[in-house]
């Protein structure tokens, strides 16, 4: 007999916004991408440990494509479930 649960998509919807501020920028008033996958990770975290309700890591990440520049000022909104 299997203990697993299954969960809708929406019990593990998560958002997060934060804006983007100056320190997060290079001279040219780009945001780092190294920012931004901090972000991508923090509400993978939060997204992965309100689904499972424990600790969860991330182990690796297939690729990531930035396709254009984020601005100091910019909000920026990052969507993630468990599907």
């Amino acid at each position: 007999m299997s203990n697993i649960i299954e969960k809708p998509v929406s019990d593990s919807r998560t958002t997060m916004t934060e804006l983007m501020i100056p320190s997060y920028a290079n001279f040219g008033g780009k945001i780092h991408g190294g920012i931004l996958l901090s972000l991508m990770d923090k509400v993978a975290y939060a997204c992965s440990s309100k689904h499972a309700g424990a600790y969860c890591v991330t182990v690796s990440v297939d690729k990531v494509n930035f396709l254009q520049p984020v601005e100091v000022g910019e909000l920026i909104s990052l969507h993630a479930a468990v599907n």
